[in-house]
């Protein structure tokens, strides 16, 4: 049950706003469904970094959707 980013064109562009190793991350980890351990050795990053970034993404977008008035 993969949510498809493609089809919100608000929420891809919320995206566009993140640097470009959280947003790589947040759509491998949700989108595409890859575990922590599999984006890390696809990245060469150690597993607690991809964990931290996908932890600042998701408060950066809360706190964003938060503001916009949307639950989360």
């Amino acid at each position: 049950n993969s949510y498809d980013f493609s089809t919100d064109l608000e929420f891809n562009d919320l995206l566009k706003t993140l640097p470009e190793d959280s947003r790589l991350i947040f759509q491998m980890y949700y989108g595409e469904q890859f575990s922590v351990g599999e984006i890390a050795q696809l990245l060469h990053m150690k597993e607690n970094t991809v964990k931290s970034i996908l932890f600042r993404t998701r408060e950066k977008l809360r706190k964003f959707l938060g503001e916009e008035g949307i639950a989360v």
